[in-house]
């Protein structure tokens, strides 16, 4: 049954469970109360819940998270909790810190705050999860002040801000602008004792790059290097990105054509990111030449690559090359690529061309066609 819960097989659990040969145990019940409750039965997990209660069987702190997991309102998890305390099971750590962060996703930070102030007061130790999530809450609201004033709360109760806090802490801040403080939180890193990570620097880098600082977002790549970081595949797509939100689609070329002499593991989604917006300025040239650069560099395209380039050679009134990667035998297209050309050929008032389509292609376009829009009903 676990295997099955955690393959997302949930009917199989269910099935399973109405099989036993035997009486179902705790952690049975358990796992058909987590299960339901991942598949969205919330009412069902909570029927196999009272199934447990009248077994007479030990409540266990399990079965109680399990339990947890079905709520569909804020106030069930006070219910939960009560009846935690009546039974005399102790919630722990992870169950407090699973209610805090729910309590959070619904932006109630004040009922999140409640329950970390019970573990303050009473117990269990509270993690640094625990202030994670309400730190995250405060970020996304702006609010600041509560948010400096939450993590010297954490210092004074022996559970200092890891890279995680931290890194939650630079994303609101550029999320707001206030790369300043973001500097300042990076420059005392060393001090109180933390060190940033790719994935701190990748935030930082996104958020400049939102904002328009480009040359800043460049500059800390360099800082990174300095600090022994290696720069990752999300680095160099934010980079990418921000060359080609700015327009500066040269400078994003001739770091493709550098790629592998920085060490930069380029990706297609690089190759795409500029390829799309090329094709949206009409350069299908330097669009059809990253195609092929791709394809030297051991890149395989994917049908987005290919769908550009059809698109990109329509604009330019390029119909019959733009066939002829329809018409190469080696590339299975999907609906889009069809969509594309046709559309290309329908704005260029040529439809004769489209009826020379292979008979085929045109079956194959239509059956996609009805196959997608079958999946959306």
């Amino acid at each position: 049954m676990s295997k099955y819960s955690r393959a997302g097989r949930h009917d199989e659990v269910l099935r399973l469970f109405r099989s036993l040969p035997f009486a179902p145990t705790v952690p049975l019940f358990t796992t058909l109360i987590s299960s339901l409750a991942y598949s969205g039965r919330h009412l069902a997990a909570r029927a196999a819940f009272a199934s447990l209660l009248r077994s007479g069987l030990p409540l266990t702190a399990s079965a109680f998270t399990a339990l947890l997991k079905s709520h569909d309102a804020p106030d069930f998890v006070d219910r939960v909790f009560r009846a935690m305390e009546a039974s005399g099971c102790s919630p722990d750590a992870a169950i407090y810190n699973w209610t805090i962060s729910m309590l959070c996703d619904f932006q109630l930070v004040q009922e999140a705050l409640g329950f970390l102030d019970h573990m303050l007061e009473n117990g269990p130790r509270p993690t640094v999860r625990s202030f994670t999530a309400i730190l995250r809450t405060y970020c996304e609201q702006g609010r600041f002040l509560e948010a400096e004033i939450l993590l010297n709360t954490m210092i004074q109760n022996g559970c200092p801000p890891d890279v995680v806090s931290y890194s939650v802490l630079i994303e609101g801040l550029c999320r707001f602008g206030q790369f300043r403080e973001v500097e300042m939180i990076l420059g005392e890193s060393e001090a109180k004792g933390w060190t940033p990570t790719s994935v701190t620097y990748n935030i930082y880098m996104s958020g400049l790059c939102r904002m328009g600082f480009l040359e800043e977002a460049f500059r800390q790549a360099d800082v990174m290097r300095s600090r022994g970081l290696s720069m990752t595949t999300e680095t160099v797509h934010i980079l990418f990105d921000c060359l080609c939100r700015d327009s500066r689609f040269s400078e994003a070329v001739c770091l493709l054509e550098l790629s592998e002499e920085l060490g930069w593991d380029v990706d297609v989604f690089c190759y795409n990111t500029l390829m799309s917006r090329l094709c949206d300025i009409d350069d299908f040239a330097r669009v059809l030449k990253l195609l092929v650069d791709m394809l030297k560099k051991g890149i395989g395209p994917d049908m987005l690559s290919f769908t550009i380039a059809i698109r990109s050679l329509c604009q330019a009134g390029k119909l019959r090359l733009a066939k002829s990667l329809i018409d190469d035998k080696g590339i299975k297209y999907d609906a889009v690529a069809f969509n594309t050309l046709i559309h290309g050929f329908c704005m260029a008032g040529d439809l004769d061309k489209y009826g020379c389509m292979p008979a085929s292609k045109i079956l194959i376009f239509h059956q996609v066609s009805l196959h997608q829009k079958n999946n959306e009903l």
